[in-house]
């Protein structure tokens, strides 16, 4: 029996077309991209590095800045969704997490400065990689705050409505998690994840070359290009500089941003449809791609409904609804874990 056209399956039997040789080509130079510039990060931490103002060294030091920036943002994006979690489902945990997240979000990200690099530089003794991970946390410090609220503001947000319905059906925590909470606060993420990352540029300079009494920890990156070229007032490699922060953060806009804004919209709960609707060229060329859509169909489909089985409970249970969320809880280890982090932080720092 012949089986029927449908879209989706008119879609894969498309022959393969040069954007879809564009992709593939993508992603093997991201990956190479990755492994290639994280194998900078390791080894033995030179303290007399000297940062050169060449043209030819800024695709380098660019993407060493680049991996940095994203390493921060997805460990930003998980501390967020899980601080947001537990603030959210545990009142016990709400009463301290909140005002903890309200002080730590008022302090200059450079006042965690001297305490995160002794105390990593300590860890890894003569090794780049503390210097490195002293350098993303600081990075880290500048996004977290503003996308933990966000997502927490989302959490609350959510329709009594949509609970109650979701109560009905017995949905497991998992199926709440990704069929509910995680779009209602699709929007607000994407948008509060664009200021965070520009938080991150804001304080290149001096997370990337800093000074802590006679000792200088530089490491090559954008922000340090930039912070040499000020100090040695070389306005050419000033403007090189420039012009490559300016090109990057327009890149990152036209392939990252836009395309998720545009995604996003999805999420929308609207009566009335809206006028000027995001669009991204880019998010078109994706869903156009017949190679994309058999990679989802064939692989990510069958293994996200395999994790989607051994995630959902036999006997779902219910998360409560904000009005009956209990206020009787046990501070579970994971807020005793974050509670010791940031009071040894803390003491570290100050």
């Amino acid at each position: 029996m012949t089986r029927p056209l449908t879209p989706d399956n008119q879609t894969l039997s498309r022959p393969w077309t040069w954007q879809d040789g564009l992709i593939i080509l993508a992603l093997i130079a991201l990956i190479f991209w990755i492994v290639n510039t994280a194998a900078q990060f390791t080894g033995e931490y030179d303290p007399t590095i000297t940062i050169e103002l060449s043209p030819a060294v800024l695709p380098s030091y660019t993407a060493q800045t680049l991996l940095r920036m994203l390493i921060a943002y997805i460990i930003s994006l998980v501390f967020s969704i899980l601080y947001s979690y537990i603030a959210y489902y545990n009142r016990a945990a709400e009463k301290i997490l909140l005002p903890l997240l309200d002080i730590l979000q008022s302090i200059p990200v450079l006042s965690f400065l001297p305490g995160v690099v002794l105390a990593l530089i300590a860890l890894f003794p003569g090794s780049r990689i503390g210097v490195e991970l002293a350098a993303i946390i600081l990075i880290f410090t500048g996004m977290a705050w503003n996308m933990t609220f966000s997502f927490y503001q989302s959490l609350i947000g959510v329709p009594q409505e949509l609970r109650e319905v979701a109560k009905i059906y017995r949905l497991g925590w998992w199926q709440q998690v990704w069929t509910l909470d995680l779009p209602a606060a699709a929007i607000g993420l994407i948008w509060n994840s664009v200021m965070s990352v520009a938080g991150g540029w804001f304080f290149l300079m001096a997370i990337e070359s800093f000074t802590l009494g006679e000792k200088t920890f530089t490491l090559p990156g954008l922000g340090s290009y930039l912070a040499e070229a000020a100090n040695q007032q070389s306005y050419a490699a000033l403007a090189y500089g420039l012009a490559v922060l300016i090109g990057v953060i327009i890149v990152i806009d036209i392939l990252v941003w836009r395309p998720l804004i545009a995604w996003g919209e999805k999420f929308k709960v609207e009566m009335v449809e809206a006028e000027n609707v995001p669009k991204s060229f880019v998010l078109d060329f994706l869903r156009r791609s017949p190679t994309l859509r058999a990679f989802h169909q064939n692989i990510f489909a069958p293994l996200w409904e395999r994790l989607d089985e051994q995630l959902r409970p036999k006997q779902p249970r219910q998360f409560p609804v904000p009005q009956s969320r209990q206020g009787n809880w046990p501070i579970t280890p994971i807020i005793l874990l974050i509670l010791a982090v940031f009071v040894v932080w803390g003491a570290i720092a100050f």
